[in-house]
């Protein structure tokens, strides 16, 4: 660990004095003293964008902190990296649900380091800001639902909620969850993804019996099913950069380039394990994978109107 924090010292004191930020008087030791380092606020501020200011997401992380102690078990330089890629999606993490922190253990190394997860919420956020889309709507589909659906030259939906049938007392069990994308131009999409695929995209996840999984099952359903859908969407870099770095681990700060592609190798290829877990290492879910996965999701899609 103190090979690690001296690492991510030096590359953040070269950093300030290429930004030509002062050295502090003092160098930090706890995770609080790392995350008020001037030189690290300096690398928040060059990649936050405006509505998100430094001191908010510093003050939230903290929070986080306070109310995930498992995250102190993580390496600084994961946890400084998660905190980097949460400021360059201009997303924050903690209660409104747009990005989750998420501890696990890496199997190579034993040590443990901090997952970035982007929420539902992120997801919606992510679309409103791209400027291509003008609404966002995604459901979870109940088996007691009156649902019908089918694509062709015009998709046809009719949804009718459990809660909104006469005589029917509980939605039962998830039958799937759809997405439907208004853009600008007049066109939209529409995506439907069945609980079995969405399942079988959890189980490929790290997180897939912990975490947001564990406490935000049916949000967790919805940003599945949007994830999945945007691949079809006029690419935009919000998107874009959504896709590479949702589900990634960062080992250190220098893993997070502001100025580098949205498609880089940000991924670490490791086998997770979660903190309150002890079992084998699960299967990790590889971020922005724009193809077909081997469980066969479905990837229905229609562009409309003035669509492409």
């Amino acid at each position: 660990m103190a090979v690690q924090t001296d690492q991510v010292r030096n590359k953040l004191a070269r950093r300030a004095q290429e930004n030509g930020a002062p050295a502090p008087s003092q160098q930090p030791k706890t995770i609080e003293q790392w995350l008020r380092d001037e030189r690290f606020r300096a690398e928040i501020e060059r990649a936050l964008p405006r509505h998100l200011s430094a001191d908010r997401l510093l003050r939230i992380t903290l929070t986080v902190l306070r109310t995930t102690p498992e995250l102190r078990r993580c390496t600084v330089p994961s946890l400084l990296a998660a905190v980097l890629q949460c400021a360059q999606l201009g997303l924050e993490p903690g209660v409104l649900g747009h990005v989750y922190l998420v501890p696990f253990k890496n199997g190579k190394t034993g040590e443990y380091e901090v997952q970035v997860i982007i929420g539902y919420k992120g997801w919606v956020e992510l679309a409103r800001r791209s400027g291509q889309i003008q609404s966002l709507t995604a459901r979870v589909v109940y088996q007691n639902d009156e649902f019908e659906l089918s694509f062709g030259i015009e998709d046809n939906l009719r949804h009718v909620p459990w809660y909104m049938r006469p005589n029917v007392q509980d939605g039962g069990p998830i039958r799937g969850a759809y997405s439907v994308a208004r853009f600008k131009d007049g066109g939209y999409h529409l995506h439907y993804m069945p609980i079995q695929q969405i399942e079988a995209r959890r189980k490929r996840s790290r997180a897939a019996d912990s975490g947001p999984w564990k406490t935000d099952y049916e949000a967790m359903v919805l940003k599945t099913v949007v994830r999945d859908a945007s691949k079809w969407w006029p690419l935009s870099p919000e998107i874009a950069r959504g896709l590479a770095q949702d589900e990634s681990i960062k080992r250190t700060v220098d893993d997070v380039d502001s100025d580098a592609p949205y498609f880089g190798e940000d991924v670490i290829d490791v086998q997770g394990e979660d903190v309150g877990e002890g079992g084998e290492d699960a299967a990790h879910e590889e971020g922005g994978d724009a193809s077909a996965g081997g469980d066969g999701s479905a990837q229905f899609g229609l562009f409309g109107g003035g669509g492409q």
